[in-house]
């Protein structure tokens, strides 16, 4: 069966779970310098963390709708960070073995299984705000995972889709084609892709894949970031 290529659980019990690894690993001094991690870094991602379980365990004490509003905009916050984190200073981090990643949930990409079946060529994701003030934007730069530029032929575009989460709206399935917007076309990095002004302050989530002349499709991959 095909796996989603997003490593961030999407069952809350087993993100609580993935994160005691993650406080143990980003506050342990000796490993930061090991791997060269930034240490602001860590404790703002140690901090959303915090953040995130107390929240969690407010909503638990009293189930109500605003503590339920409050613990999914800190869930949101604390997923974008590690998977930025992920992109930054895991994924390719040489100081790192393959057993240091899968303590943080990342496996390595040749040896997970994807819906497309195109194994390895996944699109690698930055985003970043448009610097415009007031101008609601993500600019996205790509390439293909593990490479250092864009993909090379066959690659010929990137297919892009957006799903939009508002406070209590549930994580996007990668493998849920109705939770995700139309193609978006791109043919050379980066993309700019505008937002709805009104939708300032919510996640925006990515999903994209290579495609080939024929239809050939590559991996899905997934990132996301907050809108300006």
């Amino acid at each position: 069966m095909a796996k989603s290529k997003d490593w961030v659980p999407t069952r809350e019990q087993d993100l609580v779970d993935l994160l005691a690894h993650w406080d143990a690993m980003l506050g342990d001094s000796a490993q930061k310098t090991a791997f060269g991690w930034d240490g602001v870094v860590c404790a703002q991602i140690l901090i959303k963390i915090s953040e995130f379980l107390d929240a969690r365990a407010e909503y638990q004490a009293e189930k109500t709708k605003s503590r339920q509003l409050a613990k999914d905009r800190k869930k949101a916050a604390v997923k974008a960070a590690m998977r930025k984190f992920a992109n930054s200073s895991v994924r390719f981090n040489d100081k790192m073995q393959p057993e240091d990643k899968l303590e943080l949930g990342i496996g390595p990409h040749d040896e997970t299984d994807t819906e497309q079946g195109e194994v390895g060529n996944a699109v690698d994701m930055t985003i970043t705000n448009d610097p415009l003030a007031n101008s609601h934007r993500h600019i996205l730069h790509y390439r293909k995972l593990g490479s250092k530029s864009k993909a090379k032929a066959p690659w010929h575009m990137a297919v892009f889709q957006t799903y939009i989460q508002g406070p209590g709206d549930p994580d996007p399935d990668i493998r849920n084609e109705a939770m995700w917007s139309k193609d978006i076309i791109n043919m050379t990095t980066p993309l700019k892709h505008q937002h709805n002004p009104a939708d300032a302050g919510k996640m925006a989530w990515y999903r994209a894949h290579w495609e080939a002349n024929g239809g050939k499709k590559g991996d899905w991959s997934m990132a996301c970031a907050t809108i300006p």
